[in-house]
């Protein structure tokens, strides 16, 4: 014979049915790498890194450093008219070099300057949604030696584009 539930088995039952739901809804699906999507378009950073003749570096999350937000290379020097040490020019020059930039989706290539205020020049970008600035390449010209392209590094600051200095 079957006997009826009672009230305190129903209640028992719902607890046990809402413990569940709250379970499953507050887990959120996570990528391989163990950041979500809408974790890493709310990731807000600046970060400065310096970069070497074509060797890649990679910004990581904080949270978790296994994570490549974004990846960058300097992949070349398109120029280096910048004015040398020690001598007397008309303008001070301009180097401009070329970029790599992978994120998990996307590959982009651009050039920046050193010309921070010229209007044939730009020394930042936004790109994928973060924004990029050049801040310093080194090492600076000398009358003495020519500059190798594998001996030049380029400092970047590597900002989400929400991030407010």
């Amino acid at each position: 014979m079957l006997r009826p539930r009672t009230s305190s088995a129903h209640a028992f039952c719902l607890m046990l049915l809402l413990l569940c739901i709250g379970f499953c809804t507050s887990c959120s699906k996570k990528t391989t790498k163990g950041i979500t999507q809408a974790e890493m378009a709310n990731t807000t950073f600046s970060k400065e890194l310096t970069l070497s003749y074509q060797v890649q570096s990679c910004v990581t999350d904080d949270n978790d450093l296994s994570i490549d937000l974004i990846c960058l290379t300097l992949d070349s020097i398109i120029e280096d008219s910048r004015c040398p040490i020690g001598v007397n020019c008309i303008w001070e020059g301009n180097a401009k070099l070329r970029f790599r930039m992978t994120t998990r989706s996307n590959a982009y290539q651009f050039d920046l300057d050193t010309q921070p205020n010229a209007t044939a020049f730009k020394n930042d970008t936004l790109i994928g949604g973060y924004r990029i600035k050049m801040v310093d390449v080194a090492p600076y010209p000398t009358s003495e030696y020519e500059i190798q392209d594998s001996n030049v590094t380029a400092k970047l600051v590597i900002s989400s584009k929400e991030y407010t200095e």
